[in-house]
């Protein structure tokens, strides 16, 4: 169900990228997805310490965009899914949402 941080370093940001990709993992629609990468971003943004701080200076702008603008926001036959063969199909935009997903 995850892979921690998807490709590149974790930095610290474990928890937030599993967590992260848990809700991928159980999906939804367009706004369990946008719900998703905010709360990724502020995840990132509450981790104590040294990586809470860089999140806070710049590094978890980073990852939020690279979330959102490396992966789709909208579903297949979406209107405004623009199809760029450049992004990723990492949400599961069949599943029952995170709200509906069983307990870790």
């Amino acid at each position: 169900m995850s892979d921690g941080c998807s490709g590149v370093c974790d930095f610290g940001f474990t928890r937030a990228c599993i967590d992260h990709d848990r809700k991928y993992h159980y999906g939804g629609g367009v706004v369990d997805k946008l719900r998703a990468d905010d709360e990724f971003y502020s995840d990132m943004c509450e981790t104590p310490g040294f990586w809470g701080w860089m999140a806070r200076h710049g590094m978890a702008r980073i990852r939020y965009a690279g979330v959102r603008n490396l992966t789709y926001s909208y579903p297949p036959g979406h209107p405004n899914r623009i199809d760029t063969g450049s992004r990723a199909e990492a949400f599961n935009w069949l599943g029952p949402g995170y709200q509906g997903a069983p307990a870790p």
